[in-house]
C-alpha cells in the first residue's frame, strides 16, 4: 500500500508486496487482462495459488492480497492450496475479458470459493480519484459507510454484492462502517481518515467476522488518457517533517502524507510538472520543483533535506521490467559524506557502493529472502533490511538513504507491480506441483444465518468422512454433536491446534465419543521431567463456579466412530460442538478428565490412514567463499579439528543441530560415494531451508526443532561399498545420473539452458535415471538427455555415477548452453564460435 491510515484499527496488507499496482497491466500484454487474489476467510492458514497449474501467488495470509497480475484475456483454472502443499482446497474458473480487471476474494466456506468483482481503471479525473467498496464479513448485515457527519458515501452494501464507482476529489475522508440505517455511535468500524490521492482507484474491502471486523484498502493506478504515457510518484523523505500536502500544477494530488509515503505512480501524459510540497492546510511552500517525465519512464520525485527542503528525481525504464525480471533503484540522498550499498540476503551485491547523490539500478530475478542496504559514514556504519520477505518478478524496488535530525536512514518505498505475472512468484522449492482435477461443490440453495463464525472449520485435501449423522454411538460418557453450517465440515486434527495435521473432515450433525480436554503434555519414554521447565497450571482452577471454560480456547480428544467399522481418535474444537454428559444434560467443559496435550491422534481399522508425517528436514545451505572454495566439515567444532570432508561452497546440507554458542552447526552431507555428519562453522551457512521454505534459527527455536548439542559429538564418514549387481546393458559406458536429494514431493526442472529461469521442458522425479555428456563452465549445470530431450539439469539434484562406479562431474567435457554472438575482428574477417 502506498497510504496507511493513522488509525490501529485500519490495516492494509499485501501478499509479499505492499502495492497494488501502479500501472495498466493490461499495457504489458497485448488484449491484456487483470486479477488479483484477496484472502479474507477468518481462521484460515496461508495459501498458495496456481493458476493453469502454475504457482503464481505464495504464502497468502489472512488479510493480505496480491498484486494485479497482467495476463492474456481468456478463461483460467485457479487451484487454491495450504501454504506449501500440492492438494488443493478448491478450484474453480474464472473468465477475464480484455481491457478487464477483476479481484477475487474468498470470504466464506458456503461456498468455499472466490467472489468476483469487477474494478474499473479507465482514466480518472486529474484531481480526482475513484472509490468503490466491498462487504466481505459473512456473518454481518448490509452496512452503510457514512462520512462523521453520517452522510451516506456507499449507503446499503450488501455481503458479496458489487457496488458501482464514485470519482471524489483526492482529499483525506473520515469514514465509518455502520449497520445499515445505524448512527454513527454504532459503527462496527470505527471513523478513520483515508486520503485518497489523484489518478487511482481505490477499493475498500470490509473484512473479518461481525465481532472482529477490519478493513483493507487495494489501491491501483488508472489508466492513462495519453496514449504513450509516463509515470510519476511523489514521496515525502523529510523524517523531520509533519505531513503535507503535494500539488502538481496547483493541484492537489496528494493530501496528509506522511514521512516514508508515497504516492502511486501517477500516469500522466510526458511533459513538465511544476511541483510543490506545503505543510497540511497551509498555503506556503515547503519546497518547489520542476520535474520532467518522459514516455515509458518511471520518474519518482522525492522530498528530501529536512536543514533545506528540495526535491529530487530518480527515473527507471519501464522496459527493463518484465514477468520474470524486476528492477531494484537505490538511491543516496543523504547530502552527507555517506556512502551506501545494498546486497541480496545470500550476500549477492546488487550494484555498487554510492555516494551522496548517486542513483543505481540493478536488474534482479524472482527469489525467496530480502535486501539489506549498508550505510557508512563519518557518524554511522548501519545496516538497514528492507521489509521484503520475497521478491516477485515484474517489479520496481526503490529504497533512499536520506538524512534527519536523528541521522541516516534508509526508507523502503512501496514496491511496485508493473509486469508482474503468472511466472512471476520466486521459488521457493525445487518443484512444480500438477493439481489434479478437482470438482467445485455448487453454491447451496439456502445459506441460514451461521451457527458460528466460520474459523477452524475449511475444506481441505484430507479425506472427507460422510457418516449418517443422525444415531449416536453407544457409549456410557459425555458425547459430542457437531454443529455447523450446512455443507460444512470439521477437521479431526492430530493435535489439539488448528495448525496441526488434519486425520479427515465430518460433516455437521454426525455425533463424537469425548474422551476428555486437553491438559500437560505427558514426558516422552525414557525421559526425565525438565526442573527449569514452565509449570502447567489447569485453567479450570482459575473459574468461580458459575464459570466454564471457553469453547474458542479449548480442545477435545474425541473418538468418530466410522461406517465401516473403524475409528479415528482426534482433537477437535469445543466451539463447534454440543457437548451433552450421560443424562443428555450439557457438559461442563471444566469437569472432563484431561488427555496430555502431545498424545497423537490416529485412525484404527478403517480406510481412513493413519497420517503421513511431512518431511521436517533441516536444510543448511553454505555460501560466503570465494568462488572454487570449499569448506570444511570437522570432526568437532574447532578450526584446529581434523578436516573428514570439503564440500563446495554452495551446497545443500542436512543441518542436525548447532553447539551452545551456535556458531558451529553440526551438519550431515551426502554424496555417491559417502556420508559425512560433522560440524561446519556457522561463517559459511547462508540459510536454511524447511519443507521448501526459507526459515531462520529463531523459527525454528519457536517450532521446538532447534536441537543444542553440548560440542562433544564427534562427526565421522561412512563410505558406501561399490555396488555389486550389474550394470543394465542400455547405460554400459555411458555417465549416468540420477536424480536425488530432493525434498518429498518435488521434482526437477530439465530446462532448455542451464538458467533456472529458462524453459522447463520436463519434471523429473526422485530416482529418475538421465544421461550425462557435458557441463557448463562451473559445473552447476549438466547437459542430460531424458527420453529422447535434451536439457540441462542442476548438478546439486544429480547423483553422476559410470559403469556403477561415482564419477566426478569435473571430468566432463565442458560446453556452452547457449550460441555466444557472432563477432567481427577488426581486420574484418568473420569468425564464430565453431
Amino acid at each position: 500500500m502506498s497510504r496507511t491510515s493513522r488509525s490501529a484499527l485500519v490495516v492494509f496488507f499485501a501478499a509479499a508486496i505492499m502495492i497494488f499496482g501502479a500501472f495498466s497491466a493490461q499495457g504489458q500484454i497485448a488484449d491484456g487482462a487483470q486479477m488479483r487474489f484477496v484472502h479474507a476467510l477468518p481462521g484460515a492458514g496461508a495459501v498458495d495459488v496456481y493458476v493453469n497449474s502454475t504457482l503464481a501467488i505464495v504464502d497468502l495470509a489472512f488479510g493480505e492480497a496480491s498484486p494485479y497480475l497482467a495476463v492474456p484475456a481468456g478463461t483460467y483454472s485457479l487451484s487454491v492450496t495450504q501454504s506449501g502443499e500440492a492438494s488443493p482446497l478448491w478450484q474453480q474458473e474464472v473468465a477475464l475479458a480484455a481491457g478487464g480487471a477483476k479481484t477475487l476474494i474468498v470470504s466464506s466456506i458456503n461456498p468455499l470459493q472466490f467472489s468476483e468483482f469487477a474494478e474499473d481503471l479507465n482514466p480518472v479525473a486529474f484531481g480526482k480519484a475513484r472509490f468503490t467498496a466491498v462487504h466481505a464479513i459473512a456473518d454481518a448485515p448490509a452496512v452503510d459507510i457514512v462520512l462523521t457527519d453520517g452522510r451516506p458515501v456507499v449507503p446499503g452494501l450488501a455481503y458479496n454484492t458489487p457496488y458501482g464507482t464514485l470519482d471524489l476529489p483526492a482529499l483525506t475522508y473520515e469514514l465509518a462502517v455502520v449497520p445499515g440505517g445505524a448512527a454513527l455511535a454504532e459503527a462496527i468500524i470505527p471513523a478513520a481518515e483515508y486520503s485518497l490521492n489523484s489518478g487511482e482507484s481505490y477499493m475498500i474491502v470490509a473484512y473479518g467476522t461481525a465481532a472482529d471486523p477490519d478493513i483493507m484498502v487495494l489501491q491501483t493506478a488508472a489508466r492513462a488518457e495519453a496514449a504513450d504515457p509516463g509515470a510519476l510518484r511523489l514521496a515525502h523523505l523529510l523524517p523531520d517533517a509533519a505531513e503535507v500536502d503535494l500539488f502538481l500544477n496547483d493541484t492537489l494530488v496528494s493530501p496528509k502524507l506522511a514521512f516514508g509515503e508515497s504516492t502511486g505512480f501517477m500516469q500522466v501524459a510526458p511533459g513538465s510538472y511544476n511541483i510543490a510540497v506545503r505543510p497540511t492546510g497551509s498555503p506556503e511552500a515547503l519546497a518547489t520543483g520542476v520535474v520532467e517525465v518522459v514516455a515509458g519512464e518511471a520518474t519518482s520525485a522525492y522530498i528530501v533535506d529536512s536543514t533545506a527542503p528540495r526535491i529530487t528525481t530518480a527515473s527507471a525504464a519501464l522496459s527493463q521490467i518484465n514477468a520474470t525480471s524486476s528492477l531494484f533503484t537505490l538511491v543516496n540522498a543523504t547530502g552527507g559524506d555517506a556512502s551506501v550499498s545494498a546486497a541480496l540476503a545470500d550476500g549477492t551485491p546488487l550494484g555498487g557502493v554510492l555516494s551522496s547523490g548517486a542513483v543505481e539500478s540493478t536488474i534482479v530475478q524472482p527469489r525467496s529472502g530480502g535486501v539489506t542496504v549498508s550505510l557508512d559514514s563519518s557518524a554511522i556504519s548501519a545496516e538497514f533490511p528492507l521489509a521484503l520477505a520475497s521478491i516477485y518478478g515484474g517489479v520496481y524496488f526503490n529504497a533512499i538513504a536520506v538524512t534527519g535530525a536523528d541521522g541516516d536512514q534508509v526508507v523502503l518505498l512501496d514496491p511496485v507491480a508493473v509486469a508482474q505475472s503468472l511466472n512471476s512468484a520466486p521459488i521457493v522449492a525445487p518443484a512444480e506441483v500438477v493439481v489434479p482435477p478437482t470438482e467445485v461443490p455448487p453454491p447451496p440453495t439456502a445459506t441460514p444465518a451461521p451457527i458460528v463464525a466460520p474459523v477452524e472449520p475449511t475444506a481441505t485435501s484430507s479425506v472427507v468422512i460422510n457418516p449418517e449423522p443422525t444415531v449416536a454411538p453407544a457409549t456410557e460418557g459425555p458425547t459430542a454433536r457437531v454443529r455447523l453450517n450446512p455443507g460444512a465440515n470439521l477437521h479431526l486434527r492430530q493435535y489439539p491446534s488448528s495448525e496441526a495435521f488434519s486425520l479427515g473432515l465430518v460433516q455437521s450433525g454426525s455425533v463424537l465419543l469425548v474422551l476428555g480436554r486437553a491438559g500437560e503434555p505427558e514426558p516422552p519414554l525414557g525421559s526425565t521431567p525438565d526442573p527449569n521447565a514452565e509449570e502447567f497450571i489447569d485453567p479450570a482452577t482459575e473459574l468461580e463456579e458459575d464459570e466454564d471454560l471457553d469453547p474458542g480456547t479449548t480442545w477435545l480428544n474425541v473418538i468418530f466412530v466410522t461406517e465401516d467399522g473403524g475409528s479415528v481418535t482426534a482433537w477437535v474444537n469445543a466451539l463447534y460442538l454440543s457437548v451433552l454428559d450421560v443424562r443428555g444434560l450439557p457438559q461442563r467443559l471444566a469437569d472432563l478428565p484431561m488427555i496430555p496435550s502431545n498424545r497423537a491422534g490416529f485412525a484404527q481399522a478403517t480406510s481412513i490412514q493413519p497420517p503421513t508425517a511431512p518431511d521436517r528436514t533441516i536444510f543448511a545451505f553454505t555460501g560466503n567463499v570465494a568462488p572454487g572454495a570449499r569448506v570444511h566439515i570437522r570432526r568437532t567444532p574447532d578450526t584446529a579439528a581434523e578436516s573428514l570432508a570439503l564440500v563446495p561452497g554452495d551446497v545443500r546440507l542436512i543441518f542436525q543441530g548447532l553447539n551452545e554458542d551456535r556458531d558451529w552447526y553440526f551438519v550431515r552431507y551426502e554424496d555417491a560415494s559417502a556420508v559425512v555428519e560433522g560440524w561446519i562453522s556457522s561463517l559459511y551457512v547462508v540459510s536454511f531451508e524447511q519443507l521448501g521454505r526459507v526459515v531462520d534459527l529463531e523459527r525454528i527455536e519457536s517450532l521446538g526443532e532447534l536441537v543444542t548439542l553440548t560440542g562433544e559429538e564427534r562427526g565421522g564418514v561412512v563410505t558406501f561399498a561399490a555396488p555389486t549387481s550389474a550394470v543394465p546393458e542400455s547405460i554400459r559406458d555411458l555417465i549416468v545420473g540420477e536424480v536425488f536429494n530432493l525434498n518429498v514431493g518435488t521434482n526437477l526442472h530439465l530446462r532448455r539452458y542451464d538458467d533456472a529461469a529458462a524453459e522447463s521442458l520436463a519434471l523429473l522425479s526422485g530416482g529418475t535415471v538421465v544421461t550425462i555428456d557435458a557441463r557448463n563452465e562451473d559445473g552447476s549445470w549438466l547437459r542430460a538427455t531424458y527420453d529422447g530431450t535434451v536439457g540441462w539439469v542442476s548438478s546439486q539434484y544429480v547423483r553422476l555415477t559410470l559403469n556403477g562406479e561415482a564419477y566426478d562431474l569435473n571430468e566432463l567435457p565442458v560446453v556452452v548452453a547457449r550460441p555466444l554472438p557472432t563477432e567481427t575482428p577488426e581486420d574484418g574477417s568473420a569468425s564464430g564460435n565453431g
